[in-house]
């Protein structure tokens, strides 16, 4: 009797794992190029990668309905959708996202360079590290990667190798470019603040804590605030008393930003190009009115050599854009692999 339980549960076990074959489509693409440009190759990952880049959005996977689709087409500028079906145009898409990294990685191939060691070894950790952390009772980390990327781990791997020998062949052509420090100097000189830190302290009046409030009245509130700043009132004081954005007021109103930092427009250019250290103003924006108050100005730590490198990639742009131009209009697309390439891998069970 125990055998043959023993046995049941066997069958059981294996009827189960049958069952969870058929339910996990089998993952990864091998190697099927789907299009070619002289020694370029583009594979079915890649394709795959950049849809999943384009769907996630940095979230979880999930595969949009078309209106969805619609907005995101839209908003990276691919204007050929009408007549596409919706997998049509993500697979178009991911095609041309492909196209530029598949040159880099051959011209790179050609020019006798490798892929960083480094760089591979630091991502294969964090790949250990990051797998297992995706695992649940329903799936197992790999597969939730593959869901994720939809490319299985060493797939991914050999996309970073091919992105590392093209990235190698770009800096071979910027660090070959010598800028002067007299070249850098000017750039600084004309464009100072945009390399800057600047410490800039403001009291808001909100519009949202004010809805009743006319408009020319907190226009008059705010133009006597900044009097009595211009005055010589301590600034720290007068937030304290008047602000409403409450988590800078233990700051005395203070942010240190610079030209990168996602702060409505209005506060940036008063801050980086009307303004000088000392001065006070008034801005309104979607938020209220902000008495500002420039407080600091200081250039951001190893500008000087951003700076140099911002000005490589500049002059070495139309190297790159002949390059491309040569190369670009020989891509040769097989249609049958193309077409055959499908997302019903990659949704969730």
């Amino acid at each position: 009797m125990k055998k043959l339980i023993k046995v049941a549960a066997a069958a059981m076990a294996l009827t189960l794992s049958l069952a969870a074959c058929q339910i996990q489509p089998k993952m990864g693409h091998g190697d099927t190029v789907v299009a070619t440009n002289g020694d370029a190759r583009i594979y079915t990952r890649d394709v795959y990668f950049h849809i999943a880049q384009l769907l996630s959005d940095g979230q979880s996977t999930h595969i949009p309905d078309e209106e969805e689709l619609t907005q995101i087409l839209s908003g990276e500028g691919f204007e050929d959708v009408e007549g596409l079906t919706f997998l049509e145009a993500l697979l178009e898409l991911g095609l041309e996202r492909s196209k530029g990294e598949a040159l880099l990685a051959s011209f790179g191939t050609n020019a006798g360079l490798s892929y960083d060691p480094a760089l591979i070894e630091a991502i294969q950790a964090e790949l250990d590290e990051f797998i297992p952390m995706l695992e649940t009772a329903l799936t197992t980390g790999e597969r939730a990667f593959y869901q994720m990327f939809f490319l299985t781990p060493e797939e991914y791997l050999d996309r970073i190798r091919r992105e590392s020998i093209g990235t190698n062949f770009e800096m071979s052509i910027i660090d070959s470019i010598i800028v002067d420090d007299a070249d850098v100097q000017a750039e600084l000189d004309e464009n100072r603040s945009v390399y800057e830190n600047r410490g800039v302290a403001h009291i808001l009046l909100s519009f949202n804590e004010n809805p009743e409030v006319p408009l020319e009245e907190l226009m008059e509130l705010a133009e006597s605030i900044l009097a009595r700043a211009e005055a010589g009132e301590n600034f720290a004081d007068l937030v304290t008393t008047y602000s409403q954005d409450y988590a800078s007021v233990p700051n005395g109103g203070l942010y240190v930003i610079n030209i990168r930092e996602q702060f409505v427009p209005e506060f940036m250019d008063w801050t980086f190009f009307e303004a000088e250290v000392g001065d006070f103003g008034i801005v309104e924006t979607v938020h209220g009115i902000h008495i500002m108050h420039l407080v600091s100005a200081e250039l951001i730590e190893g500008i000087f050599e951003d700076i140099r490198f911002g000005i490589q990639i500049e002059r070495a742009m139309p190297t790159f854009e002949q390059m491309f131009e040569e190369a670009g209009d020989n891509w040769v697309v097989d249609r049958n692999v193309l077409n055959n390439m499908s997302l019903d891998s990659f949704r969730r069970q």
